[in-house]
């Protein structure tokens, strides 16, 4: 059997594709391949726990053994392949991969690595990285990208980490054959929607033809107010002595995918800025040479990877009234988000309320029923009329707790 491990790259497609084989993972059933977990956070709790990752030092009780469930799953599966997809996959290290496959014998492991060209990955990095609590400038995180020693810089080192090919596939390449490790490019602008979805069924052996390709966005990019209004916070936020745990699911989750997302076609689009346009095109040719020496397949167009044209101008920099309009809507959408959330929870409550409302009477009810059907050791007759007395008040008294508790709670 194969088991088809998409290791990224980062910010190339992968989270469409992920949806897409969560939407349609009964159709996947179907011809044979297993889209592991119930949820897609199995996947990443497996990746967690085999490589070790705890995020922001944060590790997760589910992290613990999710990897050898995950395994047990692969060789329960009675089908022909088995699909996990996570980016962090990227980082593993030539010893992580040989446990990696030899944890997975006797299958075969397959390796399918999704890539964009370099001029479309920066601004989409950077954005992403004011996401998660990088507190960078768009001019600071251009000019280390683009430095000579970008490894030496914390911005360089975490694109490059993530993207740079040339690094990433020997470390699989050093344990797999060349024939298991397969790139897929990502169609440039203008391409079909469902390009890349084609290209990715035909590295995992599917008909892309019967798939619901129809993906909600989840992991809308960021316009260039939002992603600076973001940075921001983050700054403040840090100041403030919020962590990162507990700003995360208000500012990356709630704020900038919740609500700045879908602000992105009104604001100004993150373009790699003109003047640094020949480093990227140097950059695409020095990654296009290394995967073709490598020798790996290539499903797709290589030339895809290269950055071509003369440039187009950056708009990193943005206006404070263009700032200023994307914190007004980003605060109105977490007044919604919230007075969403707070509904909700009155629901919730309400109708754990009914529920032990419901419970109290039938308690009371049940013991009217039994009071009233016990016989007495005097004279055998079913029930005392001082018996069934003691059961009425006692249900009453039920009552009366239920309407205070509704009424306190109101």
């Amino acid at each position: 059997m194969l088991v088809h491990l998409h290791i990224g790259t980062p910010k190339s497609g992968t989270t469409y594709l992920q949806g897409l084989m969560d939407r349609n993972r009964e159709r996947l059933a179907a011809d044979g391949v297993l889209w592991y977990g119930d949820t897609w956070n199995d996947q990443v709790f497996a990746v967690r726990d085999v490589l070790e990752i705890d995020p922001h030092d944060e590790p997760a009780s589910e992290v613990v053994g999710a990897w050898s469930r995950f395994v047990e799953q692969v060789h329960a599966w009675s089908g022909e392949s088995v699909v996990l997809s996570m980016e962090w996959m990227v980082h593993a290290t030539p010893e992580q991969v040989r446990a990696v496959v030899d944890s997975l014998a006797p299958h075969r492991v397959r390796v399918v690595v999704t890539a964009r060209d370099i001029a479309r990955t920066v601004p989409a990095q950077w954005q992403e990285q004011v996401q998660n609590w990088a507190t960078w400038t768009w001019e600071e995180y251009v000019a280390a990208v683009t430095s000579p020693d970008p490894r030496s810089t914390g911005p360089g080192r975490q694109l490059f980490d993530q993207y740079d090919l040339t690094s990433i596939l020997p470390n699989w390449l050093a344990v797999l054959p060349v024939e298991d490790v397969t790139v897929v490019t990502v169609p440039g602008s203008g391409a079909p929607a469902d390009l890349l979805w084609q290209r990715f069924a035909q590295a995992i052996g599917v008909d892309p033809g019967p798939y619901d390709t129809d993906v909600p966005v989840s992991n809308g990019s960021l316009g260039a107010a939002s992603a600076e209004l973001m940075r921001r916070v983050n700054v403040a936020s840090r100041e403030a002595g919020v962590t990162w745990q507990d700003g995360d699911p208000i500012l990356k989750w709630a704020l900038a995918k919740g609500v700045l997302s879908y602000r992105a076609g009104q604001e100004p689009k993150l373009r790699l800025p003109a003047e640094h346009h020949d480093w990227a095109v140097a950059e695409a040719e020095r990654l296009v040479d290394g995967v073709q020496q490598l020798g790996v397949p290539v499903i797709g167009d290589v030339d895809e990877l290269r950055v071509t044209g003369s440039g187009r101008a950056g708009t990193g920099e943005v206006s404070a009234e263009q700032i200023v309009e994307a914190a007004v809507q980003g605060l109105a959408g977490l007044a919604r988000h919230i007075a969403d959330r707070n509904a909700a929870e009155r629901r919730a409550a309400e109708l754990r309320r009914q529920e032990e409302a419901a419970r109290l009477a039938a308690e009371a009810a049940e013991q009217e029923r039994r009071a009233r059907r016990r016989p007495t050791v005097a004279n055998g007759v079913r029930v005392t009329r001082a018996v069934a007395r003691r059961a009425r008040v006692t249900a009453g008294q039920a009552r009366r707790v239920t309407r205070a508790r509704l009424a306190a709670d109101r």
